[in-house]
């Protein structure tokens, strides 16, 4: 007799949560006005938007000139910045980030002694980045990154942003 109890108490229990999931299956959304459905577009492309001129101002974030691994060795700092009309849009390979300047500075030191390009530590509230190269075309910057992911560095990738312009060589 106990048993029965229990098994019609078991029966009753997993009637009512049968009852509560159709109850919540029939309730419907929100209708949505015709801006919130234009709003939700799950196709979109990042990269088939157009190229755009960057605008930065100048009490924003502030990119540090490149530093070569004999201005380290010799204790320059390289903190001298690089005058606006040198700047163009362009790409750079983004390695590493974190909240401590100490851990990306170590990080900039080992990349500079890894890789033959420009390498930038920026900082970006509240992170410190590091990045390298100054490429013009988001091919060159391809490569790059391939070259850098062969050098282990499987997590980085490419960023947009201001780069240092080509010099034209004679």
């Amino acid at each position: 007799m106990k048993k029965l109890w229990i098994a019609a108490c078991a029966l009753l229990v997993a009637c009512a949560g049968q009852q509560a999931v159709q109850n919540a299956a029939i309730v419907q959304p929100p209708e949505q006005t015709p801006e919130q459905a234009s709003e939700m577009v799950e196709d979109f492309d990042p990269l088939s938007l157009p190229d755009y001129k960057f605008v930065i101002d100048s009490t924003g974030q502030e990119t540090k000139k490149p530093v070569s691994v004999d201005e380290i060795l010799q204790k320059k700092t390289g903190d001298e910045q690089v005058s606006g009309p040198d700047k163009v849009s362009g790409f750079r390979i983004q390695i590493f980030s974190s909240r401590d300047e100490k851990e990306a500075l170590l990080e900039r030191r080992e990349a500079l002694m890894l890789f033959s390009v420009n390498v930038y530590i920026e900082y970006d509230n509240p992170l410190w980045k590091v990045r390298l190269g100054d490429c013009v075309t988001r091919f060159e910057a391809n490569e790059l990154l391939e070259k850098v992911r062969d050098r282990g560095y499987r997590d980085a990738w490419v960023v947009r942003t201001r780069v240092q312009a080509p010099t034209a060589e004679f």
